[in-house]
């Protein structure tokens, strides 16, 4: 047994070891956010299958990051679940939307209701809004397989790449399930 003191002064050791814990370089603490499990809040609205996907990939990625080599950006997105008629532009316009919803609290909502008049993107309008804000959007596509188009067909996830990590979180919120 521990007297009161030495109960908060091990109590504080432990705070110390955790903030420790969450600062370090791989940013293991942000691969749980946006996910949901059973059990969390906003389950009950996703069907087992749906549940069952989300454990067989969150499992996977604990192995991955089980290897001290792979790392969390704190600015790049994963994206699952990705209509196949989405294009890297759509899902671009899909940040930029989350960014600048109603309620957002980002600085990108200036930017963009300064930019929005503007034209072709070249003089400061929205192509030039996403090249400052999204840094990169790509869709991973099956090569083999071919829409009626002829173009490869999405596999259904892709990545995003926030300019910063107060972005690349307001993109996780909005866009989680």
């Amino acid at each position: 047994a521990l007297d009161k003191k030495r109960a908060e002064t091990v109590a504080e050791e432990r705070k110390e070891k955790a903030k420790a814990k969450d600062t370090s370089k791989r940013n293991i603490h942000l691969a749980r956010l946006g996910l949901t499990l059973p059990g969390d809040p906003g389950a009950e609205a996703l069907s087992a299958a749906e549940l069952q996907r989300r454990e067989l990939a969150w499992k996977q990625k604990k192995d991955k990051l089980a290897n001290p080599n792979f790392v969390v950006s704190q600015t790049r997105l994963s994206i699952r679940n990705i209509p196949t008629q989405v294009n890297e532009k759509i899902l671009k316009q899909l940040a930029l939307d989350a960014l600048t919803a109603k309620g957002s609290k980002t600085s990108v909502k200036k930017e963009a209701e300064k930019g929005a008049g503007k034209g072709d993107g070249t003089s400061g309008g929205k192509g030039a809004l996403f090249s400052r804000i999204v840094k990169h959007a790509k869709i991973v596509r099956d090569e083999a397989r071919r829409d009626v188009r002829g173009e490869p067909r999405s596999k259904g996830f892709g990545f995003l790449e926030m300019q910063t990590h107060e972005q690349a979180l307001t993109v996780l919120k909005a866009l989680a399930d």
